[in-house]
């Protein structure tokens, strides 16, 4: 299965291709440095590049990038053979149960069926939440995937 990383999101203005360049920059003019702070962080492809060696400060007024920036920089913990089991299962997923995807987006985005299988995913997304048996990151990476 084709695994999302946080540079597939497109972005206007994504600084993805400057990366290499904005390290060699740190790395000659910022010594001693235990924080990275990307202000206008957009896909979060900088704030990621560091990731592993700072403390790392994203910030954007776009929810969904919001949304990108838990997936990939919050600490809480995510048990991904429980997600990627989840995954598998709703890409193997047949219904056509009504519900309000299908019923208010039906052949406007995509047809009856897959607006159908969107809506019954979301809502067994949202219920294993309600029910604890996957944490706030978890059911954000399975939105997002």
């Amino acid at each position: 299965m084709k695994e999302f990383s946080i540079n597939n999101r497109r972005y206007l203005g994504s600084k993805y291709k400057l990366i290499d360049f904005i390290h060699k920059v740190v790395d000659n003019h910022c010594q001693d440095i235990t924080s990275v702070c990307d202000l206008f962080a957009g896909t979060g492809v900088v704030g990621y590049s560091f990731n592993r060696d700072y403390d790392i400060i994203v910030n954007d007024t776009l929810t969904t990038n919001e949304v990108a920036y838990y997936t990939f920089f919050d600490d809480e913990e995510v048990d991904r053979d429980k997600l990627m089991n989840l995954i598998d299962n709703y890409n193997n997923l047949s219904t056509n149960e009504d519900n309000y995807y299908s019923m208010n987006f039906a052949d406007t985005y995509l047809s009856k069926e897959n607006m159908s299988k969107v809506g019954y995913i979301r809502d067994d997304i949202d219920s294993l939440y309600d029910n604890n048996l996957i944490n706030l990151r978890e059911k954000i990476f399975l939105y997002v995937a």
